[in-house]
């Protein structure tokens, strides 16, 4: 007979089992998201939680479970402090610039709450803890439960190079109580810190987030938390990534891109407007519009270059055209400083004047530049009459018009540092079963000009064109077939 002690440690035991079981059973394992960390060469884990479903989905379980320094994304939690002890008053709170020259140009200035969390601007928050302290620091940290709590290291230096850790799990759970307002701090003070965190809003979703990069044993870490809300729903999400090749010219950007990819494989991101990276600077941008009751998507490039980011072709639905700017804002830190069209349609065209309207330099052939003003489509702000080279940084792109096929003035854009045609719609994916919109088709024009594409572009590495999947590069033997069939 056992003991009302036994039978007390059976009972909690079996409650405990029952519990841990029930929440294993509320986490769904994807290994497949390892592609995506492999692309980019880091180790690392995400983790992410939908609560309407009360749902968790993670990659590399374990890591999910292990501490790391926070860095900046700290920054969270000492802007709620700041907040709470009066230290700064409101998001408009500016510290002044001490005069050192730091490495980010962005933090050589003045800087207020919201523009010194934008920028990661560490001083700004090395001076907000030295004036909250040690004391009320540490008390602020243990009542809010933040990771260890830890605050060795210097009351400037705790979260960066010191004895604070979180771990993916702990993350998760802060940005939860943050969300749901059940954080030690007051309503006014975790508003505030959500209105800053906001760091992409669209019509379909908005993004509140937070980056981080430091190094803990000998590896540099990298963060991007943060939570996506979209009808009525909240996604949070950590990702936390890791490499001892301090020479991994990609660790910066791969914090965010790897998440982003995620969320657009859950689908928490597509069907409105996606961003996928095709190779080094170049990402396929994909824009949709309702035709039969049903998104159809549209795909555009730009690329990174060191003065800013080169759009091919815009989006294709108003509501698209500033979300696109938010989105390469939020990722890439730059600002897009040029488009080029490739024809006169609407998915090629429409955001030509809101990019105009901007101060953006537009192109277009001059074909191209007719069309539109004949029949009442957006038109570029600039025209070339013969093909052209562009010239940003070390990047260059050479548009070559090979004759008429999906119009009179499709041209395409090739890529020579990466091989890469971007064909828009005279290049037909190889998921299309037939040859789209042919209203103003040359049919018996366009083989001829597929085949001299052939000929001028002979190996292509990667072949993009207007709509549907992009990943075989034989689009334009995919063409030819389709055109054999008219």
């Amino acid at each position: 007979m056992k003991s009302p002690f036994q039978l007390c440690y059976l009972i909690t035991f079996l409650f405990i089992s029952t519990l841990v079981s029930a929440q294993q059973t509320n986490v769904e394992l994807r290994n497949d998201f390892k592609k995506y960390y492999e692309q980019y060469r880091v180790e690392g884990s995400v983790l992410l939680y939908d609560q309407s479903q009360s749902k968790y989905i993670s990659y590399n379980d374990i890591q999910n479970k292990q501490p790391f320094t926070p860095s900046s994304i700290f920054k969270i939690c000492n802007s709620l402090i700041g907040l709470e002890t009066g230290i700064i008053k409101d998001e408009n709170y500016v510290i002044q610039w001490d005069s050192v020259v730091r490495q980010n140009p962005n933090w050589n200035k003045n800087h207020d709450l919201k523009s010194a969390f934008k920028n990661s601007t560490v001083w700004y928050y090395q001076e907000l803890a030295r004036r909250v302290g040690k004391t009320r620091m540490k008390y602020w940290l243990d009542k809010a439960n933040f990771g260890n709590a830890d605050t060795s290291g210097g009351i400037d230096k705790f979260w960066l190079s010191g004895g604070l850790r979180i771990s993916p799990e702990q993350e998760i759970d802060f940005l939860k109580r943050l969300y749901n307002n059940k954080l030690p701090f007051s309503q006014r003070s975790m508003d505030i810190v959500k209105k800053i965190m906001i760091a992409e809003q669209t019509p379909f979703y908005t993004i509140s987030s937070k980056t981080g990069w430091g190094a803990q044993d000998n590896k540099d870490i990298g963060w991007y938390v943060g939570y996506l809300e979209k009808n009525g729903q909240v996604y949070y999400f950590v990702n936390c990534i890791q490499t001892a090749d301090y020479n991994n010219n990609d660790f910066a950007r791969a914090r965010q891109e790897i998440c982003y990819q995620i969320l657009d494989d859950l689908q928490l991101t597509t069907k409105c407007l996606s961003i996928t990276q095709l190779c080094s600077d170049y990402y396929i941008y994909t824009s949709y519009r309702t035709i039969n009751g049903a998104p159809f998507p549209s795909n555009s490039m730009y690329c990174v270059t060191d003065s800013g980011v080169v759009l091919f072709d815009t989006p294709w639905d108003t509501p698209q055209f500033q979300p696109l700017r938010d989105s390469i804002a939020n990722r890439h830190d730059k600002n897009v400083i040029a488009c080029i069209a490739t024809h006169y349609h609407s998915d090629r065209t429409a955001g030509l004047a809101y990019f105009t309207g901007q101060g953006i330099p537009t192109y277009s052939s001059k074909q191209t530049f007719d069309l539109c003003k004949l029949y009442n489509e957006k038109q570029a702000s600039h025209y070339f009459s013969k093909d052209t080279s562009f010239s940003f940084g070390k990047h260059s792109f050479q548009t070559y018009y090979a004759g008429e096929g999906h119009s009179k003035d499709n041209i395409v854009i090739w890529c020579a540092d990466e091989q890469i045609l971007y064909g828009g719609c005279l290049i037909k994916s190889t998921e299309s079963e037939g040859l789209g919109n042919i209203a103003d088709a040359n049919l018996k024009a366009w083989p001829a000009t597929i085949q001299q594409l052939m000929l001028h572009y002979p190996n292509p590495k990667f072949v993009i064109p207007g709509h549907l999947g992009w990943s075989s590069n034989q689009g334009l033997e995919h063409t030819l077939k389709l055109l054999k069939g008219k």
